[in-house]
């Protein structure tokens, strides 16, 4: 199916028509779609657009006015997320989100993302338009093509998501995708002997005169890169407090032993600067974001949040092209420094396509990374904050 039939059929043929995109991966990569989501909106405002993405993404959706609704995979198409799952609810589950999606009567479906199974299923929910990548195995499963190579590609992630714009027959530009992040319920604190005569103190008060804080990110499961050593963060952390710094270590719920174990090798006098915060919502970890002066971290989730939310950051990255800082480099806001002075990878002579791990000449190359450029990375964010 040619780019303009499609963009005849989408833009002149319906009135509304319903869209569904599929990124059903991990929170990193659906956030890399939302430039995709946003241009699409602005180029088709009738669009009633929905997404298809693991149920772990799920109370993001709120935040993004630009998506109309979500359709939750279970675990139940990818891989990674089969492995231990019975055949039998397996079946019973997919058999579900088929029906589920049928009954939406979508006219397109968009592939940021596709493995086997999820291509399959969306073809047999008889949606008429399917774009995905030539790619791969399974492309007889789509009807519109996108003949790009990711791979060995030198654009970010989002910009690759940009260009099944042009599939559809629209302009692939970049738009920052919008936020809104709820605000908390305004809590009125009761008057004391102290308070009494006084104006009244409030949650949003006391906000405003809470010190900022820096935002540190240091454990990471998926270890679909290298992570920067726990012992530079340790570092890092030390070097922080002695300036006097606050320090806040997030993480998700089966982070919180991890967190917990990292948190007890620092001294007494240490701990009255570090506080530790797990198993928050997204709206939570979205308003501590904003609240704070700085996120640190690896190349994860998180850090693509950061950047959804236009927080200065710092993100450690290894060097091989396909978990790259130019492959996954957070999305781009202004103002803020050069990429490398904030984004920062290993200073190795080697350019690697995938990760070699200990099988490479120099593991562990994250080491290479010195805890002063994270230090000296803080300072360049300070010269653009005061920016406009």
């Amino acid at each position: 199916m040619s780019p303009k039939r499609i963009k005849k059929i989408l833009k002149y043929r319906l009135s509304h028509p319903r869209i569904l995109v599929v990124r059903n991966d991990g929170l990193g990569d659906f956030i890399h779609s939302l430039p995709f989501i946003a241009s699409l909106r602005k180029q088709l405002p009738s669009a009633r657009i929905y997404v298809l993405i693991h149920r772990n993404n799920q109370k993001l959706i709120p935040m993004l006015p630009q998506i109309d609704g979500s359709i939750l995979d279970d675990g139940v198409l990818l891989k990674r997320h089969i492995q231990n799952m019975p055949k039998k609810e397996l079946r019973i589950k997919r058999r579900e989100l088929l029906e589920e999606i049928k009954a939406y009567r979508f006219d397109a479906a968009i592939f940021l993302y596709a493995e086997k199974e999820s291509a399959k299923l969306i073809a047999k929910a008889g949606i008429p338009i399917r774009v995905g990548s030539f790619r791969r195995l399974w492309f007889y499963r789509f009807n519109a093509w996108n003949f790009d190579s990711r791979k060995y590609s030198d654009l970010p992630e989002y910009m690759l998501n940009i260009h099944y714009l042009s599939v559809l027959g629209l302009r692939p530009r970049f738009e920052f995708p919008k936020v809104e992040i709820p605000e908390p319920v305004e809590t009125t604190f009761p008057e004391t002997k102290k308070t009494k005569g006084k104006k009244k103190v409030t949650s949003k008060s006391r906000k405003k005169k809470q010190n900022k804080f820096v935002l540190i990110h240091p454990i990471k499961r998926n270890q679909t890169a290298l992570s920067w050593p726990e012992k530079y963060f340790r570092k890092l952390i030390r070097d922080l407090i002695r300036k006097n710094k606050k320090i806040i270590l997030i993480g998700d719920s089966a982070d919180e032993k991890a967190i917990k174990k990292f948190s007890r090798s620092f001294k007494t006098e240490e701990k009255n600067h570090i506080e530790t915060k797990t198993n928050l919502s997204f709206f939570e970890l979205a308003r501590l974001m904003k609240q704070s002066e700085i996120f640190i971290g690896n190349s994860s989730g998180p850090l693509q949040l950061a950047g959804l939310l236009q927080v200065p950051h710092i993100g450690f990255y290894p060097k091989n092209h396909v978990s790259s800082i130019y492959r996954w480099r957070t999305l781009e806001f202004q103002p803020q420094p050069e990429l490398e002075s904030f984004l920062l990878q290993p200073n190795v002579d080697k350019d690697c396509i995938v990760c070699l791990k200990e099988k490479c000449e120099f593991f562990n190359c994250m080491e290479k990374i010195p805890v002063d450029k994270a230090l000296q990375a803080m300072q360049e964010w300070e010269k653009f904050k005061s920016l406009p």
